[in-house]
């Protein structure tokens, strides 16, 4: 009942925060996750957890911030099956800057050093990331999302595109702008996305052999052919976007919105 219901989503908060030794009789679906969570998977160098990803920090905030809007997340709205999951489950008229903010204030914990260590604010924010995806996925269900048109919500292909436009696609977005990467840097910010990836649920049999840019690349394509053309969620998810970030944009680079708008349009394309 609720009680129950309000009984695990403590343990599960408290064990995401603490860790699974902090939690007592876990159910098995809460232990296997922890379990998972907090192990460094086969390969990983446990420096990782540490340092951080390093090349993160090359670039002043406002690069990130138009590669995270003009690359990662106006890539990410182009998927019709992740577009329409936000329409159905109402999150596609939230405020494209809170969208923004939320996901660039998770991105930092993560990323920087220590971030992605079980316990630190990072962890959490990832792990917290997951548990949306999984509230995300019954509320879609429960509303009637067609499933045999759009594949379950949350899937490990809309996961893995996802993955993709943080990676590849924001630092081609970045490197567009003048703030590309070493190959050594490149390889580096790709070994932290894959503890990300183990992090964020993400099957490690899809991302665990991307190492550069040419096999990114190649996954990319693979994504890409399964899937369909831009949903009308996806036209409006990308105005609201740039027009939000245009707004951002005012102080850091002087730019009026209309120019803003144009410059973001311009990097999309």
């Amino acid at each position: 009942g609720r009680e129950g219901g309000r009984a695990l989503t403590a343990a599960l908060q408290r064990g995401i925060r603490d860790g699974l030794a902090s939690v007592t009789g876990p159910s098995p679906a809460l232990a296997a996750l922890l379990t998972s969570a907090e192990s460094v998977p086969a390969g990983t160098d446990p420096a990782m957890l540490d340092t951080g990803i390093r090349p993160m920090f090359t670039a002043p905030p406002a690069v990130h911030t138009l590669s995270l809007s003009a690359g990662a997340l106006l890539r990410t709205y182009g998927s019709p099956s992740i577009a329409v999951l936000l329409g159905t489950t109402g999150r596609l008229v939230e405020s494209a800057e809170r969208r923004l903010t939320e996901t660039g204030t998770w991105l930092l914990a993560a990323t920087l050093p220590g971030g992605m260590r079980p316990g630190s604010p990072g962890y959490v924010g990832t792990l917290q990331v997951r548990m949306l995806h999984a509230r995300m996925r019954v509320l879609a269900r429960g509303r009637g999302l067609d499933e045999a048109v759009h594949g379950t919500p949350v899937n490990q292909v809309d996961l893995v595109r996802t993955w993709l436009d943080f990676t590849l696609v924001s630092m081609r977005a970045e490197a567009t702008i003048g703030f590309g990467l070493t190959p050594a840097e490149t390889t580096e910010v790709y070994a932290c996305w894959q503890l990300l990836a183990h992090q964020l649920g993400i099957d490690p049999e899809l991302v665990r052999d991307v190492t550069s840019h040419a096999e990114a690349e190649e996954l990319d394509a693979l994504v890409t052919a399964v899937t369909g053309p831009p949903a009308p969620e996806s036209r409006a998810l990308a105005g609201a976007l740039i027009g939000a970030v245009a707004a951002l944009l005012v102080q850091p680079l002087r730019l009026p919105v209309p120019q803003g708008r144009r410059l973001l349009q311009a990097l999309a394309r």
